[in-house]
């Protein structure tokens, strides 16, 4: 993402800055710094104070976590920007979706937040709708825990069950209110920096365009994990073969992302028959088993 900035105008730096939590004494800044680029570099902070924090509520301490790191992320913009001098400004925050608390930092500097939505269009569009449904209709949404009825989301083409969608968006023990109340912030940005792109979520990209209390929404993706050939499937030359041997836009690709995974292999089963019957040639990639 940095790369992409610094790429479109010379006269751009960026410092990324890492909350690191203060239990974590392996991670450092500097393993994610690239190497030779002046421009791009990394700063890690931690918050010794947070290591007093309560963790008897998982679905809140994430939240006072980064809320308690505005301090030190405050003073360290304050040192970037001393440090650069009078000649180059601050040009805006750009936060992580998670990171909302920093709004309220940028705000104070008199700089645009934008939002780096890891996600896709159409994740970015149902969180959206059940915000706005809440405070817009006054509507409970909790009422589809566990609900078997279809719902029209602006962002899917087609109706979806509610219980397929994510079981925190639903949440009567305060995760849908933790979940939504990110999509509250998310309107208070600038613009909102996706990892998609149009040819994939062409639907809900047009979605997002057409609302105009939704900010500017920008595809950047796919932004990927960098390629190391260690981390490749030992069959990758033989699976990139019989990919080159198929007709243009022939196969059907499936993948169920790095979170995604299967109780029962009877259930990848079962999908990679429905997909022989359907006479397509196909490329499943399932995580490994949850």
């Amino acid at each position: 993402m940095a790369k992409l900035l610094i790429d479109r105008d010379e006269r751009i730096s960026v410092t990324v800055i890492v909350i690191k939590p203060s239990f974590d004494s392996n991670s450092s800044a500097h393993s994610y710094a690239p190497e030779s680029n002046s421009r791009i570099r990394f700063i890690g902070i931690t918050n010794v104070n947070s290591l007093s924090m309560s963790m008897s509520s998982p679905l809140t301490f994430h939240e006072q976590f980064i809320e308690n790191h505005k301090d030190p992320v405050r003073n360290s913009v304050t040192k970037i920007v001393q440090d650069f001098g009078p000649d180059c400004g601050l040009a805006g925050f750009v936060i992580d979706m998670f990171c909302t608390a920093m709004i309220d930092v940028a705000n104070e500097f008199d700089v645009p937040t934008y939002m780096f939505f890891t996600s896709g269009a159409s994740a970015l569009g149902l969180m959206f709708h059940f915000q706005g449904l809440r405070d817009y209709q006054n509507q409970d949404v909790t009422v589809y825990e566990n609900s078997s009825e279809e719902l029209s989301i602006p962002s899917y083409k087609l109706p979806v069950p509610a219980k397929l969608l994510p079981a925190l968006m639903f949440n009567k023990d305060g995760g849908s209110s933790l979940f939504l109340d990110y999509a509250k912030r998310f309107r208070e940005t600038k613009g909102i920096v996706v990892n998609t792109f149009l040819e994939l979520e062409s639907h809900a990209m047009k979605s997002l365009s057409e609302d105009d209390n939704i900010p500017p929404v920008y595809s950047v993706g796919p932004i990927l994990h960098p390629d190391d050939e260690n981390d490749r499937n030992p069959n990758y030359e033989e699976i990139m073969k019989w990919l080159d041997e198929q007709p243009d836009l022939s196969v059907v690709f499936l993948c169920f992302g790095s979170r995604g995974c299967f109780d029962d292999i009877n259930q990848v089963k079962e999908i990679a028959v429905a997909l022989e019957h359907s006479g397509h040639p196909f490329l499943l990639v399932p995580e490994e088993a949850c």
